[in-house]
């Protein structure tokens, strides 16, 4: 499939604000009211931890230069190669026995891969710390947004603790829980009023997408295998059939995220800031619609 040449023709599509928002590296989240959806409040605490944390490390790298970045990625390697012998030295100064084999074996770290890439300028050394930065940043939500949905299903008597909830799931369910509750409708336009996404299909759809490259990093530490690429393109095939149907998601995704996307088999998947930005806004729109819903069904103004 020619994808460049789609993404030119779904890029003519409409005006590209609400894509651009999208994109922004906005962290904010709707503060929920005290004792209002107890699943909510989870998501509330547990995302902001994450997103603060992350916003602290990544200024840190953005503040320092270039060529100090990439010195303390070399010493990292150097040093590596020595801790055990460090720490042999401070058990004989404690009076205790340093006789253990990792002192007569050759260790290290394996930076030379990322080094060239830096050297090469295929990678800049900042660039290469902002990419596992996003990667744990997207892990992390991943989990915390799953784990809030799989709690909030149970409560709901969705699922039960016993048979858990699987990831592909995750949208296919929430959307029974809204059809039992009767408020499907006013979930999906709450959704439509805060991101670019119209309808449901949409939504599962995008879950899916991101679901494959948690699959990457989780069972491949970030590796494409051939296994996985197999059946990403299938997923990716899906989506692209579906953008064509949907102008609104046409301008979330195509232009930077797709192409973006294009793993390749053994190399290291590279998370951007627009690829995490996008999960992470995609994320709270879902979780802050489910929160506005919830209020609106238990007479609570938001």
């Amino acid at each position: 499939m020619n994808f460049g040449k789609q993404v030119n023709i779904l890029c003519d599509i409409a005006p590209q604000l609400e894509f651009f928002l999208m994109q922004q590296m906005t962290v904010s989240v709707l503060k929920p009211e005290e004792g209002m959806a107890t699943y909510y409040h989870m998501f509330y605490r547990n995302y902001s931890l994450i997103v603060s944390t992350n916003i602290v490390t990544y200024y840190i790298v953005s503040e320092m230069p270039e060529e100090h970045v990439f010195s303390l990625v070399c010493s990292a390697a150097r040093e590596a190669a020595r801790d055990y012998e460090e720490v042999a030295i401070r058990y004989v100064a404690m009076g205790l026995s340093s006789q253990f084999p990792q002192t007569s074996e050759v260790r290290g770290l394996d930076l030379n891969e990322l080094i060239e890439l830096i050297k090469t300028k295929q990678i800049s050394a900042k660039g290469s710390l902002t990419t596992f930065i996003n990667a744990s940043e997207f892990l992390l939500l991943f989990a915390t947004f799953e784990d809030v949905v799989k709690c909030m299903l149970i409560c709901d008597s969705i699922i039960s603790a016993e048979d858990g909830l699987r990831e592909v799931e995750v949208m296919k369910r929430i959307k029974e829980k809204l059809k039992k509750d009767g408020t499907f409708c006013q979930f999906r336009d709450r959704l439509a009023a805060r991101s670019v996404i119209r309808n449901f299909t949409d939504a599962d759809t995008i879950w899916k997408f991101f679901t494959d490259f948690r699959h990457l990093y989780i069972h491949s530490g970030g590796r494409a295998t051939k296994k996985w690429l197999e059946k990403f393109q299938k997923n990716q095939d899906d989506l692209m059939n579906r953008l064509t149907k949907s102008p609104e998601l046409a301008r979330m995704f195509v232009a930077d995220i797709i192409n973006d996307c294009q793993p390749k088999e053994g190399q290291l998947f590279v998370v951007t800031d627009k690829f995490s930005n996008v999960f992470r806004n995609f994320i709270v729109s879902i979780m802050e619609s489910l929160y506005l819903t919830e209020l609106k069904r238990t007479q609570k103004k938001p």
